[in-house]
């Protein structure tokens, strides 16, 4: 490492008196030439920078919902039960699609949402599941056209390496990216008459490693790839692929009492092995770690609902939604994703330590 450090240093100074050396030779040459590039280059910057906001106040006209109809996946809670609810409101017919057809969520859904909406079954690690929802949509679709897909079924098992087994990365996996997979290659055809949309649920730790939650994090990046890699083949078709990366809200799989319990039987099921490797302070302070993040779970679950229902209406969504309660700690995490991986290690080693001594504060 100190050789490391040292070409580190010697590479940063080497490369500030080369561009010292280039700034002042062009300000004997060339400087009006160099100062007609830099304006012109920030006026573009600037300009890209500040469109996203003109956007907001005159691109937000909506689509007329008359006769469409959206398949929502992972409707037996969280997201995509409040999405089936407001999405019908707006007019839209709703495809509700539950994991768990007769359990409690679809029930209620079956009684809150109108006849017109259908609540249904849908495993989407399946594939005959996935065949008899296309079956059930086209058969109920009557007048309508479809117009999106909300990939919205995900599940968060695993936490770091040590902590996770082969079946919590299988499983993250076989749901939260395969899962996307399925279900658009199953409908994409009825997507191509309405020219409509493909909604993807993704997550802030799509773009950035997050090694506290390794199966979650790693499904998502395999999701979040095959988003952008779909939104450039259909560019051309009219169908729009958008992702929505969310931070974390309050639901079903960031509920403190079951994440907590998880975490003991994890600790329980690989003590003999972390106490060899890490020992008894590192368990003490990824409790503490995982208490923290806890304690800032936002609860304005209405805002992941809003940017889901923009991605859904609006005629000019967004590609990507950064949706977060706090869009300064998405602007930290994103530049934070830009610094070279050798940086990005130092932070990750480097903010649990911080957060283990405030939490003894």
């Amino acid at each position: 490492m100190e050789k490391f450090y040292a070409v580190l240093i010697a590479h940063c100074t080497l490369v500030f008196f080369l561009l010292q050396l280039v700034h002042y030779s062009l300000l004997f040459f060339a400087s009006h030439f160099v100062e007609r590039i830099a304006v012109s280059a920030t006026c573009l910057v600037v300009t890209l920078i500040t469109f996203r906001f003109t956007k907001k106040w005159y691109l937000q006209d909506e689509i007329d919902t008359k006769k469409k109809a959206v398949l929502i996946t992972g409707c037996d809670s969280g997201f995509g039960y409040l999405l089936a609810q407001r999405l019908e409101r707006k007019g839209f017919k709703v495809f509700a699609s539950c994991l768990f057809p007769r359990g409690a969520g679809a029930s209620e859904l079956k009684m809150i949402l109108s006849e017109h909406s259908k609540v249904f079954g849908l495993d989407v690690t399946k594939q005959e599941s996935i065949q008899q929802a296309l079956k059930y949509v086209k058969d109920n679709l009557g007048p309508y056209e479809l117009w999106a897909i909300v990939n919205n079924a995900g599940v968060r098992k695993g936490f770091s390496m040590e902590l996770s087994s082969m079946q919590d990365f299988e499983d993250c996996m076989d749901v939260n990216a395969l899962g996307h997979v399925r279900v658009t290659k199953a409908f994409l055809n009825l997507l191509r008459t309405s020219k409509g949309r493909i909604i993807n649920v993704n997550s802030i730790s799509s773009r950035m490693p997050m090694s506290d939650i390794i199966p979650y994090c790693m499904s998502k990046h395999a999701a979040a790839g095959f988003n952008d890699c779909l939104r450039a083949e259909l560019a051309n078709t009219g169908i729009k692929v958008i992702s929505v990366e969310a931070s974390a809200f309050l639901s079903p799989m960031t509920e403190a009492d079951v994440i907590k319990k998880n975490l003991e039987e994890k600790i329980a099921e690989y003590e003999d092995v972390i106490m060899k490797n890490s020992g008894k302070v590192y368990i003490e302070n990824y409790r503490k770690l995982w208490n923290f993040f806890l304690r800032n779970v936002s609860k304005d679950v209405h805002i992941a609902i809003n940017d889901l229902e923009h991605a859904v209406c609006c005629q000019y969504p967004e590609t990507i939604y950064d949706t977060s309660p706090n869009i300064f700690r998405v602007m930290c995490l994103k530049m934070q994703a830009c610094l070279p991986p050798f940086i990005q290690d130092r932070f990750y080693l480097t903010i649990p330590l911080i957060i283990c001594k405030l939490c003894r504060l």
